[in-house]
């Protein structure tokens, strides 16, 4: 059997790493644990972390998928989940490159990513939701997730509300 080489998992790993936009990127846990991330700022949206794996500045918002997923103890609120779109459009409206993780890379990780779009950008719903389906092989939101990112886009993320800044030195 022909030996594969590190440096072709490697780039097969980074592969699996959505490119959403050229600042986005959404990923499963097991892609930013075991791979390089192409982001300045890492986002997990997971009960589990990946912060000793990256050199990068990491957040963790421990965001259940959907209300009956009881997995680690995370819960699934609209505050919870508004939070963690704060983090990814502060750092998208900062000029930093992002990586949004959850579990699997397919739900959590979306509706987040598309309330953020949404917001950083000034597009609907429908838009943000477009662009991230188009990038992304296979989204797979949970239904509450996805009405966390309508309410957002509609009720907050157009609002006149400063984006909170990430830098540590403020």
């Amino acid at each position: 059997r022909p030996k594969i080489s590190n440096r072709w998992l490697t780039h097969s790993r980074l592969m699996r790493m959505h490119r959403i936009t050229d600042s986005l990127r959404i990923a499963s846990l097991a892609d930013v644990q075991e791979s390089a991330v192409d982001a300045t700022v890492v986002v997990s949206v997971c009960q589990d972390t990946a912060e000793d794996n990256v050199g990068v500045l990491y957040y963790q918002f421990k965001l259940a998928d959907g209300p009956h997923s009881r997995y680690l103890g995370g819960e699934c609120t609209y505050d919870m989940f508004s939070e963690a779109v704060e983090a990814v459009a502060s750092a998208l409206a900062d000029d930093e490159t992002v990586c949004v993780h959850c579990h699997a890379g397919q739900s959590r990780s979306v509706a987040v990513s598309i309330a953020a779009l949404a917001r950083v950008n000034e597009w609907s719903y429908e838009k943000a939701r477009e662009k991230v389906y188009q990038a992304h092989p296979n989204p797979m939101p949970e239904p509450t997730l996805l009405s966390f990112a309508q309410t957002y886009v509609v009720s907050d993320g157009n609002s006149m509300r400063e984006y909170p800044s990430l830098d540590s030195s403020s």
